[in-house]
């Protein structure tokens, strides 16, 4: 095995093997927040205790789960004495969430950066300035959100506008500067940096300060409590829109539309919209408008999204309509000619389709993607995928010119036997 082939076997390794860990401490992280939220909105007055001003308890939950009865009190500030031992709600599954996360950006994105992270048709940039401008915007992201959590805090309403607009501009930036995959994962990487540093700066620290002045005799401080609440808040409201966007790799048809950044924030607003939705139902009332307002909102994204023709959108490149002639979808002229399938076996090579797919002529073993000899598929289908891009596959055009994308499409045909 050759060195080249080593890495790239070891690189296939490490990003599965980051993928399934992320996937199993994020469930547990969100989870547990989710479980949390959902208690602190399901309380209950305590029986015989007094709910006005010196109550010990805010409320009490009961609960039924395994075979088993649960009864939870949270009291308003910690008990004196403290309980022993007292449990707090690990950070580890947070901070190893946001940990293999940027694994996997380093793995897939960072050590491809040619690949995935820069679209030559956005932004002619270097790989060590993309890498950096992605690593620096999740900082700058983060300072920006907690400088205005601690300016604005007080006006809850001002804060989640300014977040709103922090995520907007955050995704217009992006997709000026990344390939359209890229930049929906770098919106979701900075609010999930939020989310992550929120746990490790803020709810944490708050929690612990307040168990020590209670150990130390001292009355603790409610703004302590206040917020990391606060901040308990903002993650749950950004749990949706964060795995929308961890996702959104396999929806080429959002992302690479031509206002692929509104869509995504469209999406986002959904998400937090549908969260909000269950926040309220637990505290006892229904959201009646909630459903029917994202139901809608999707709907007219389908709309909206959808390809015009069987072209694609308006922003659908030309090579899969040079590909097709006007005779009912046949092959253009020329286009499986010996020296256009030739420069095609070159491109399906240098482009890294054979990394990806498997297609017996050319020596292809790839298993990301279909198995091209088993479909058949004709120049005009491969000119349209390779060009728009499909599931996980990202677009290239703008990485390849529309002659280009002919070639190999017509080698690909021609080697796997299209009809």
């Amino acid at each position: 095995m050759s060195i080249l082939l080593a890495v790239s076997y070891l690189g296939d390794w490490l990003d599965v093997l980051f993928r399934w860990f992320h996937v199993i401490v994020g469930v547990t992280w969100l989870g547990t927040s989710i479980y949390f939220v959902r208690l602190d909105n399901s309380l209950h007055p305590v029986a015989g205790d007094d709910s006005q001003s010196g109550s010990m308890t805010v409320g009490e939950h009961w609960g039924a789960h395994g075979g088993g009865f649960y009864h939870v009190t949270k009291y308003r500030r910690p008990p004196e004495p403290l309980p022993e031992p007292l449990h707090f709600a690990t950070p580890w599954p947070a901070y190893s969430t946001w940990l293999t996360g940027f694994a996997l950006l380093i793995v897939v994105y960072y050590a491809n950066a040619r690949t995935y992270l820069i679209d030559p048709s956005v932004a002619d940039i270097a790989p060590g300035t993309a890498i950096a401008l992605s690593a620096g915007l999740l900082v700058v992201g983060w300072f920006l959100y907690d400088l205005t959590c601690r300016l604005l805090g007080r006006w809850e309403w001002l804060v989640a506008l300014a977040v709103v607009a922090m995520t907007a501009g955050a995704a217009l930036l992006a997709t000026s500067l990344f390939s359209p995959r890229a930049a929906f994962l770098q919106v979701g990487a900075m609010l999930g940096t939020f989310m992550a540093a929120n746990v490790l700066t803020v709810i944490v620290p708050m929690h612990r300060k307040m168990v020590a002045a209670r150990r130390a005799g001292t009355v603790p401080n409610p703004v302590d409590g206040a917020r990391a609440k606060q901040r308990s808040v903002h993650n749950t409201y950004l749990t949706l829109p964060v795995l929308l966007a961890m996702l959104s790799n396999h929806a080429s048809f959002i992302y690479g539309h031509s206002d692929g950044w509104l869509a995504l924030l469209a999406l986002m607003a959904i998400g937090a919209l549908v969260r909000h939705g269950f926040i309220v139902y637990r505290q006892g009332a229904v959201p009646k408008l909630v459903p029917v307002v994202a139901t809608l909102a999707v709907i007219g994204l389908v709309a909206w999204l959808a390809p015009a023709g069987s072209g694609g959108d308006s922003a659908a490149p030309t090579a899969a309509a040079a590909a097709d002639g006007a005779g009912g979808g046949q092959p253009a002229a020329g286009t499986t000619d010996a020296t256009n399938v030739a420069s095609g076996a070159k491109i399906f090579q240098s482009a890294g389709c054979s990394g990806c797919h498997t297609l017996e002529a050319a020596g292809a073993t790839g298993k990301a993607g279909p198995d091209l000899g088993r479909l058949h598929p004709p120049s005009s289908l491969v000119a349209e995928v390779v060009a728009n891009g499909r599931g996980a596959m990202p677009p290239f055009k703008g990485r390849l010119d529309d002659d280009e994308i002919r070639a190999v499409a017509a080698y690909v045909a021609s080697a796997a036997g299209a009809p």
